[in-house]
């Protein structure tokens, strides 16, 4: 089976299949087509698919076993970023906790165990219970499918299907904090959805976590513009730059926002096509801070770290997932969540 094929095609094997060399029989069961594209995840009274599985296996493969509906009042969502030049790679992530090489065990085989690692964001939060399992939907999202070069359309689809899949597992009203953690594609898809799930939820806090978030200028995605700042790090690379935005007129209602960028802004394709990260147009120093009502609601960091290396390195953890995991703690102090 080639690769593409691999990416398309799901496989789920019931149990534990027995040594090759015991193999005598041979079962498998078979859904029809998901939609006329091969797009949709219908349920199957004859391969056994439930309704919505690829939520569970492609976009989502380390959910957590969910409190009960109706006694989720915190949402908390870590991201990796986008999976190679079209998003078919499989690579380790240091804020969702993804595994190098984890498209096969959830792909191929989606009942095989996945771990999420526990020296990332991801694992050090749900592993030290920064918000209580008993009242959290913890999930981390290994191929997000919110691609960089998707159509402006296309991403608003993407941000729809993610809230849509949220309505199922919470009640609105009862939402007291959403913390959103990703890194490069995943750190857009934080801040993007951070405004989209505050629109469902009005009253809630959030906490969002971005490293070297990558949005794309030329569909003014989340504000950027064809402007740029130098990563004012005397030691970084000249090239080091990022994509201005004015922040502060894409989120209202500051008082319930409390976000955090480590910004490089290493050109991420190595091609020069102008794919780099964001920051806020007037943060030009190495640290900066927006301010409502006198306290802080946009932090920003920048760091002098390659843009791979900012999101996969565990050797960095004191520059990446060390100070992220201290922003989570610090918001939940000033949200008085617990």
């Amino acid at each position: 089976m080639s690769n593409d094929n691999q990416d398309k095609a799901f496989f789920a094997i019931m149990g534990s299949a027995p040594p090759r060399t015991d193999v005598r029989y041979i079962a498998i069961f078979s859904s029809g087509q998901q939609g006329s594209s091969g797009g949709d995840d219908s349920a199957n009274a004859m391969s056994g698919a439930s309704d919505n599985w690829k939520w569970s296996t492609n976009e989502n493969p380390s959910e957590t076993a969910a409190p009960p509906r109706t006694d989720v009042r915190y949402i908390a969502i870590f991201s990796s970023g986008q999976q190679g030049s079209s998003g078919g790679d499989d690579s380790a992530n240091a804020m969702s906790g993804a595994s190098d090489n984890w498209k096969w065990s959830t792909n191929e085989n989606p009942s095989e165990t996945r771990y999420v690692d526990s020296r990332s964001v991801a694992g050090k939060f749900y592993n030290d219970e920064i918000l209580p399992r008993s009242k959290t939907l913890a999930l981390t999202v290994w191929d997000a499918q919110f691609n960089h070069m998707a159509s402006s359309g296309e991403k608003a689809d993407t941000l729809e299907g993610y809230v849509n899949y949220l309505n199922s597992k919470v009640y609105w009203a009862n939402i007291q904090g959403v913390v959103l953690v990703g890194s490069s594609r995943g750190g857009c898809l934080a801040m993007r959805l951070a405004k989209e799930i505050k629109v469902k939820a009005p009253s809630a806090d959030f906490a969002v976590g971005s490293v070297d978030g990558v949005c794309k200028y030329t569909q003014s995605e989340l504000g950027t513009r064809n402007s740029k700042i130098d990563n004012p790090i005397p030691a970084a690379p000249s090239s080091y730059k990022a994509y201005k935005t004015n922040l502060a007129s894409e989120f209202s209602d500051k008082d319930h926002f409390c976000i955090f960028h480590l910004v490089g802004g290493q050109e991420v394709t190595g091609l020069a096509l102008g794919v780099r990260a964001f920051t806020h147009e007037t943060c030009s120093a190495e640290t900066c801070a927006l301010s409502n009502n006198g306290k802080d609601w946009y932090k920003q960091q920048w760091i002098n770290l390659a843009h791979q290396t900012a999101g996969r390195d565990y050797s960095k953890a004191s520059i990446t997932i060390d100070p992220m995991v201290q922003h989570i703690k610090d918001c939940k102090t000033r949200f008085g969540w617990s």
